[in-house]
């Protein structure tokens, strides 16, 4: 039976022999076992995750001795990866088993957001500078409930310093953003005064505020030889006229200025009227815009009227009234609410002081007269008789009458000093040079006629 084939087979009994025929086949081929060749594309797993074993190769061993290797076709035990740990795996395949390893672990912790930990250091800018992220930091808020602090490794956008306003500026990590502001402001320098007259060898020191407070100032005098100015601000007057101090302030690659007009006069005289000074303003802006805000410095410097001040400021008041009038139509148009409505007050101020003047001139002679007749009785009118009984107020009254007199007639003459010396003020603050001029040219031909 070594071999294939027909055999014949002999049978003796008793000395005789007979024959039959047997057939040798080849013994039929049978599956002897089954192994991993290769493990599955993916061994670890989280836990939680449904295992795939995908990629797994088993080699079948036949009886004969051959091999086949397949991918397909055979079925895996149940794993349990609700816990972390090592798992063994059983494969059958056509009765047979074999086993591999895997491994659960913990899930890895994604990224589920961001947050801004702490803003940068700096988020106030001016226009020209550039974005610096020192100081800022993000939170990363992970899957599994913890959470990281960075201070790199992010993306920042948004930032754009080329006009003032506010800015959103978005923080980008891992697919995930988070926001910030910061401020965007203008540059500014303004000085203590924006108008100021001085007499012939008077100084005064002008300061200049810087925004941001870094850079320096550069001084320089429209007119020297009217006014000089020193590196430090101080103003000296050298003769009369008219000078535009001005401080320009660079910073980001634009020039800022502000501007004082001075006004020097020999020493005894009357301040001339007095155009406005251009202040604070970039070289770009338009002549209505350099002229509104130029105005508005101007007002601003003399604050509002009050009980207090409206005699010393009269001037003042009656010199922004006229520049309101010389402004440019165009720059009417952008004077601010807030600015006209302190003109406004201005001229009801000069009103009011008219009226004031006018009324006290007209009541003088008439409170003089009125304690002329408390004091003396009507003709033909006779005391009225006083009761002793009564309280005692009126004969109080009666006693003290003579004090009282007096005190209205001393009142009545300081009102009527303070009138005059009023009116003088008025005289001399209104009157104008040309006025004045006149007045002499017409008294010159009277004396040479006498």
């Amino acid at each position: 039976t070594s071999k294939e084939g027909k055999k014949t087979v002999t049978v003796t009994l008793d000395g005789k022999q007979t024959t039959f025929t047997v057939t040798v086949k080849k013994a039929p081929v049978i599956l002897t076992g089954i192994s991993v060749v290769s493990g599955p594309a993916k061994t670890e797993f989280a836990v939680g995750e449904s295992p795939d074993f995908a990629g797994l190769v088993v080699r079948k061993t036949y009886s004969d001795g051959t091999t086949e290797n397949v991918t397909a076709g055979f079925t895996f035990s149940a794993v349990d990866t609700s816990k972390e740990g090592k798992k063994t795996v059983t494969v059958t395949l056509d009765g047979k088993q074999t086993t591999f390893t895997v491994t659960v672990k913990k899930a890895p912790a994604t990224l589920t957001g961001i947050s801004i930990a702490s803003a940068p250091a700096k988020t106030v800018y001016y226009i020209g500078e550039s974005f610096d992220p020192t100081g800022l930091k993000i939170t990363l808020a992970m899957s599994d409930g913890t959470k990281k602090t960075i201070e790199s490794g992010f993306e920042v956008s948004g930032f754009e310093a080329n006009q003032a306003g506010e800015r959103t500026l978005t923080v980008e990590y891992g697919g995930k953003t988070a926001s910030f502001r910061v401020t965007v402001k203008t540059p500014s320098v303004r000085l203590s005064e924006t108008l100021r007259t001085l007499e012939k060898g008077d100084s005064f020191v002008l300061r200049a505020v810087l925004t941001p407070e870094e850079g320096s100032v550069t001084w320089t005098s429209s007119d020297p030889a009217v006014a000089s100015v020193g590196t430090d601000g101080t103003v000296t007057a050298l003769k009369k006229g008219t000078t535009d101090i001005t401080a320009l302030f660079r910073f980001g690659g634009t020039a800022y200025r502000a501007v004082c007009r001075v006004n020097v006069t020999d020493a005894g005289t009357d301040p001339a009227e007095t155009d406005l000074p251009e202040t604070d303003v970039p070289e770009t802006e338009n002549a209505a815009e350099k002229e509104v805000k130029a105005f508005t410095a101007l007002v601003d410097g003399f604050g509002t009227v009050t009980e207090e001040n409206y005699l010393e400021k009269i001037g003042d008041y009656n010199g922004i009234v006229k520049a309101a009038e010389k402004l440019s139509p165009a720059a009417r148009a952008l004077i601010p609410a807030s600015v006209n409505e302190r003109i406004a007050a201005y001229k009801q101020a000069l009103d009011e002081i008219a009226e004031k003047i006018s009324g006290r001139v007209t009541d003088a002679p008439d409170t003089g007269a009125q304690d002329t007749e408390a004091e003396t009785q009507s003709p033909g009118t006779e005391p009225v008789p006083t009761d002793p009984a009564d309280t005692g107020s009126e004969g109080t009254d009666a006693e003290t009458k003579p004090e009282k007199d007096e005190d209205k007639s001393l009142k009545t003459l300081l009102i009527v000093i303070a009138v005059i010396l009023v009116l003088l003020l008025l005289v001399l603050l209104f009157a104008k040079p040309g006025d004045k001029k006149e007045k002499t040219s017409k008294k010159a031909p009277k004396k040479k006629g006498k």
